[in-house]
């Protein structure tokens, strides 16, 4: 009798024993679950960013708000020669409540451990308006998207780093490399002219090749076509992870 109590008992731990296992292994599948949701959507950012940033450096006139604002300005650059019979000059310029640098190097500081970041926008001289101050024109809508996949850059190596290497060796640092080369890049550009340029508006067929002109010559520099096209492969690569993430999830 005494044994059959004793295996009852023992019986009786067993269960529970295994009740607890099935407990906290559902909610370490839980928690896994939730990580590599949460993984996913923040891939989901960066590939946003990414995607973001190529198309404003390709086609800045399919971005509605940076097209206004370039539309603005040519169209400034033509009553300026029309009023005056010189041509504008436009230089790109720190905007109020962004932050000065010297080089490229220090941009790149910014953007990686800054509280803000650099952003230039377009200004025109303003001699011919009557205002004291020189017109300003906000074209520097890409400079958010890089300032955005930054921060969630950091996000990521914190919780997530890694976890993603086991799903994409390499990848982060992949993106990091990528993204820094072309920040530097880009400042390097926009520092080596800012003398600015004096525009002839009789160079032009229309003030949108005017625009696109203006944001090509201070954003772009040597060798950008080919980054971008490595940027837009590593927005499919990313996709890629985040997908393989999501399956691992279910």
């Amino acid at each position: 009798m005494a044994l059959l109590e004793t295996l009852s008992v023992l019986s009786g731990v067993g269960g529970l024993s295994f009740g607890a296992y099935q407990y906290y292994r559902a909610k370490s599948d839980e928690k896994r679950k939730q990580e590599l949701n949460d993984l996913a959507d923040e891939l989901n950012d960066l590939r946003r960013d990414i995607d973001g940033i190529v198309e404003t450096f390709q086609s800045p006139t399919t971005k509605v708000d940076l097209s206004h604002q370039l539309d603005y300005c040519t169209k400034d650059v033509l009553a300026y020669k029309h009023e005056t019979g010189d041509n504008a000059l436009v230089k790109a310029e720190k905007s109020n409540g962004g932050e000065k640098v010297s080089n490229a190097g220090q941009a790149l500081d910014l953007y990686k451990n800054g509280d803000t970041y650099p952003r230039y926008h377009l200004t025109l001289e303003s001699g011919y308006t009557g205002y004291e101050s020189n017109l300003v024109y906000a074209v520097s809508d890409h400079a958010v998207y890089i300032n955005h996949l930054y921060k969630t850059l950091d996000k990521l190596q914190e919780r997530h780093k890694g976890t993603l290497e086991e799903f994409s060796p390499g990848l982060y640092d992949g993106i990091e490399g990528l993204m820094d080369d072309f920040v530097e890049d880009t400042y390097t550009n926009i520092l080596s002219h800012r003398d600015g340029i004096k525009v002839n508006p009789d160079s032009h067929n229309n003030i949108e090749e005017m625009g696109r002109f203006l944001f090509f010559y201070f954003w772009h520099y040597e060798g950008i076509t080919k980054e971008l096209e490595s940027l837009s492969q590593l927005s499919d690569k990313i996709e890629e992870a985040r997908t393989t993430i999501l399956q691992a999830s279910y």
